[in-house]
């Protein structure tokens, strides 16, 4: 049984209950996923060799629009965003703000690899901190702390069924007196996505120092 993991806001408890050796699979078994791979490799340095060319271009004193125009592009613009709260849509939300707000204004980024792809940053406009007014974060506020009160309820359930598993309770049994329903992953490899969950590396990793 593993402890308590918290993770984005939820919690984990694992339990392995079968295992499987490793082994080396065959060709066949692995062809279409070998073939998928390559493809996807391809088109990422693809991706990034056109990145590459486009960042020289505007080096070189192309501006903006002349180089969007001549490319065929349609490049995002957001509204301001803070560090804490960077746009939507991008995998990697904490490096795309740390680039942008490292970055001056009217100059364009290096290339940046962010997970799902590659971004040329320009910084147009920046705003200077300030305290925002009640009226416009009061909303924001009421949520932030109802799912705050939410949060350490959750905890606290999960430490209790944490606690009850510990003392010999099945986790069957655990999950009705606090009306949750144990899932099954079934077997998954360390670096491959938890069926339910997702690519997640720590739950992974708690999941195989389990014996």
């Amino acid at each position: 049984m593993s402890e308590l993991i918290e993770l984005k806001d939820k919690f984990y408890i694992f339990q392995v209950t079968d295992k499987q050796q490793s082994r080396l699979p065959e060709l066949k078994e692995v062809s279409d996923t070998v073939k998928e791979d390559y493809k996807s490799h391809l088109a990422m340095q693809k991706a990034k060799s056109t990145a590459e060319e486009y960042l020289g271009k505007l080096r070189e004193g192309k501006s903006w629009d002349e180089f969007i125009k001549e490319n065929n592009l349609t490049p995002k613009t957001t509204d301001f965003f803070t560090r804490q709260q960077p746009p939507k849509g991008v995998s990697d939300k904490a490096g795309f703000a740390k680039a942008a707000f490292d970055l001056p204004e009217d100059q364009v980024s290096e290339i940046l690899d962010l997970g799902d792809g590659y971004y040329l940053l320009e910084t147009v406009a920046k705003q200077a901190a300030r305290i925002p007014e009640l009226a416009e974060v009061e909303e924001k506020v009421k949520a932030d702390l109802i799912n705050e009160k939410k949060n350490e309820k959750a905890k606290t359930d999960a430490e209790a069924l944490l606690s009850a598993l510990k003392d010999g309770g099945t986790i069957e049994a655990a999950g009705k007196k606090f009306d949750l329903t144990p899932k099954s992953t079934g077997f998954f490899k360390r670096n491959d996505p938890i069926p339910n969950i997702g690519l997640e590396r720590e739950l992974s990793r708690a999941a195989f120092e389990l014996s």
